[in-house]
């Protein structure tokens, strides 16, 4: 649908064509118009995401079998189920918040080539857009995360996940800690350490943020 709304502008596209924008939303290349290149342009970013997706389901579900099979590692029955529950949870908000992405995404390419009118891309509304449908996400995975610990309860409270997102467990000394059997890795926020960590992950995110927003 994407590629056949491109097609019903292509003509009103000058040659050449801009193919990429800097921060501001100001086109910065230059190529020659072609229908190949065209569509590639439009295709580039959502086929990028949905590969990304595909990739991310077929993990997910490989995570899954293996719970159930009890080939990861040795995890107490009601361990396995909760990882089951909590993975079997994640397939579909994860492919809607792929889907919608990849729906964004295309829809700032299109506003790129003056699909919408003469408007210069935004990238505030697409940081926007992101970060709300991510917020969403973050959301309903913290609910069905919650949801499989009332179906199969940990074996302590203080292995509960805080909000369904958050280990803090003062009694464990660990700062990585391993979760439904190994599949995933998170902080113990109750470690000084872990914070540490996560803000030195998290400045150079921060800093770009700055910077697009002063270029802006």
């Amino acid at each position: 649908m994407s590629l056949a709304f491109a097609m019903t502008y292509y003509d009103a596209v000058p040659d050449p064509m801009p193919v990429h924008f800097d921060a501001a939303g100001e086109p910065d290349s230059f190529t020659a118009k072609t229908v190949p290149g065209f569509l590639g342009m439009h295709l580039l970013g959502p086929g990028v995401t949905m590969l990304t997706g595909l990739a991310s389901a077929a993990l997910v579900t490989s995570q899954a079998r293996s719970a159930a099979e009890d080939t990861f590692p040795a995890r107490a029955p009601e361990d396995r189920a909760r990882t089951v529950g909590i993975l079997s949870r994640l397939q579909k908000p994860m492919a809607t918040y792929l889907v919608a992405l990849a729906i964004i995404v295309a829809l700032a390419v299109h506003q790129s080539f003056g699909a919408f009118g003469d408007w210069n891309l935004s990238i505030w509304w697409v940081l926007a857009a992101i970060g709300l449908l991510t917020v969403w996400l973050m959301v309903t995975l913290s609910r069905s995360v919650r949801d499989a610990e009332v179906e199969n309860p940990p074996a302590s409270d203080a292995e509960r996940l805080r909000w369904g997102m958050f280990y803090v467990n003062p009694a464990d000394e660990r700062v990585f800690v391993d979760l439904m059997g190994g599949a995933n890795l998170t902080f113990n926020f109750a470690r000084p350490l872990a914070w540490v960590v996560l803000l030195a992950l998290l400045t150079p995110v921060i800093l770009v943020l700055i910077l697009v927003g002063l270029s802006s």
